[in-house]
């Protein structure tokens, strides 16, 4: 089996300054030789006067060889929208005086710096692809005209300039809310609550769509408190903007991150399709892009040690509970919970305690007789046979499993893995089974989760029949607990459907895949199941 190839991370440059459009093809030259993946730039220095040309304006006007061909324009900008009053603090203590009054200025000369600058941005679309658009965190008056122009925005077509694509939940469109990580303000006087109260009306206006999401920008200053993080890292965070300046230098003269900013950042690229901008201080020009070469190569470091650790970040979705009785399951979720090889590994430890148990015992069974139910491929059944040689026991095996697709990776496994070994292959249902002999052990891995068991209790109870007297069940038993969770990404899902098939889903039992949540309490013990076990002081392998 070939190595899992690791999802590249996506890291880009924050181009601040006033360009003609003209200038991007050098400037994303510049860029990309760097090490750039994509470059966020202003888009209000193209966007005025707005007002006076936007009607029979054409999009090949702007799109050329001598600019940027389209589909790069597309792939590797974000555009950021600039308004009056927005709260630049996290930036502009970096640009120059006559900078900063320069950005006053246009902003302020604009008029309606929102429409006109969200209008232009329509102008750049190929097919159903655009570049996303970055609005900053700005008064509390601004949450309802962005709502009306993230929802109102249809980008035109290139060819015929006639609106065509809706926005929505299966487009590729995205904006980009900026907000600061830790709130507005400077020290002590920063007001997270704000913030977080600002995004979740935002967020309430346009129904949690799928297509607004956050850009953090990482503070030099971490907050002390805990849940500051954890309400952000259960939101739709696309990108985070790290400014240059909170690196640190190590003995080599390389750029690294302080261990309290590389945890935190190491989080956040657990989530899905995570992206990151650097930003240096003051304007860029083509011939002054900062080298972030060595920047990028620890961002991945970073990245790469998170994937070793918990795996490539995976896309959060919502899934039935599965029906493994009625359905037979595809080979890919068989894949799916083969992954986990911690649980065969406590299987495989279970067993061999149990041998070893019974082996110190003065009625010691010639051959030990287990029975895996609904056995899927066979990693439980490898699992008994590896314990068994590990304690020097003879063991046979009954492999049960109803299901066509898994019982013929079974028959290969007896012609190669299990070859020569006694293991018997038997297509049933459990229940139904009239076992030959009685069993000295019945093991299952239908354990599933809360609410999504795999009828594991009802199942189990019809076939503890195989069992001997002094036999065991493997696990003896288990137990469900609840507690309450926020994932606001789950409504960001939910308001992709349509009203009526929403209302269906919210009433349903579903499972999610998650790449963040947070727990809002301790969990509390709901269900416990047992299995039978008459073996005095063998109590089994709880597995939760």
């Amino acid at each position: 089996m070939g190595e899992t190839s690791v999802a590249p991370l996506s890291v880009g440059l924050y181009v601040e300054g006033f360009r003609p459009l003209n200038r991007l093809s050098s400037l994303w030259s510049s860029a990309a030789k760097i090490g750039c993946d994509f470059i966020s730039v202003d888009v209000f220095a193209w966007a005025a006067p707005v007002e006076e040309h936007m009607k029979s304006l054409k999009l090949s006007n702007f799109i050329s060889d001598s600019v940027l061909p389209l589909e790069t324009l597309c792939n590797s900008v974000v555009l950021r929208v600039l308004i009056p009053d927005a709260h630049y603090d996290m930036h502009t203590k970096y640009l120059s005086d006559d900078l900063l009054r320069l950005r006053t200025d246009r902003v302020t000369s604009l008029g309606d710096a929102l429409t006109g600058q969200v209008e232009h941005c329509k102008l750049f679309c190929l097919s159903q692809t655009r570049p996303a658009v970055m609005l900053p965190y700005a008064p509390s008056e601004y949450i309802f005209r962005y709502a009306e122009k993230i929802v109102s925005f249809v980008p035109n077509h290139p060819d015929s300039g006639h609106e065509i694509i809706t926005l929505g939940s299966h487009s590729s469109e995205e904006f980009w809310i900026h907000m600061p990580l830790t709130g507005v303000g400077v020290g002590e006087d920063r007001n997270f609550e704000q913030a977080f109260e600002w995004w979740n009306s935002l967020k309430a206006s346009v129904n949690s769509s799928s297509t607004v999401g956050l850009c953090l920008e990482i503070p030099e200053d971490l907050p002390a408190e805990a849940h500051v993080l954890e309400r952000w890292l259960v939101e739709p965070v696309r990108c985070l903007i790290i400014p240059l300046h909170i690196f640190c230098t190590d003995s080599n003269g390389l750029p690294v991150l302080s261990d309290a900013h590389t945890e935190v950042i190491r989080r956040f690229l657990r989530l899905y399709k995570m992206t990151i901008l650097l930003r240096g201080g003051g304007l860029i020009e083509n011939e002054q892009m900062p080298d972030i070469t060595s920047y990028k190569a620890h961002l991945i470091s970073i990245y790469e040690k998170g994937v070793a650790q918990y795996g490539i970040p995976i896309q959060p979705s919502i899934f039935p509970p599965l029906d493994t009785v009625s359905v037979n399951l595809q080979n890919e979720s068989y894949s799916a919970f083969e992954v986990d090889h911690r649980k065969y590994s406590d299987y495989e430890n279970a067993v061999r305690q149990f041998i070893r148990y019974r082996q110190s015992a003065e009625d010691v069974p010639e051959v030990f007789v287990a029975a895996v139910v609904g056995c899927g491929r066979g990693p439980l059944v490898t699992a008994v046979l590896n314990a068994a040689r590990d304690c020097y026991a003879k063991v046979r095996v009954y492999a049960l499993e109803k299901n066509p697709i898994a019982i013929a990776a079974l028959k290969e496994n007896v012609t190669s893995i299990w070859q020569g070994l006694d293991v018997n292959i038997v297509m049933t249902d459990m229940r139904e089974w009239e076992a030959p002999e009685s069993c000295d052990m019945l093991l299952s891995e239908m354990l599933g989760s809360f609410g999504d068991n795999e009828l594991c209790p009802e199942m189990l109870r019809g076939a503890e029949r195989f069992l001997k007297a002094d036999g065991v069940c493997i696990p003896a038993s288990y137990t469900s607990y609840l507690a309450p969770v926020s994932i606001p990404r789950i409504y960001e899902y939910l308001s992709d459907e349509d009203e009526d098939e929403t209302e269906g889903v919210r009433q349903t039992v579903y499972g999610y895949t998650v790449d963040s949540s947070r727990l809002l309490s301790d969990a509390e013990r709901v269900f416990d199941f047992h299995h039978p076990s008459a073996l005095p002081g063998w109590y089994g392998c709880n597995i939760w």
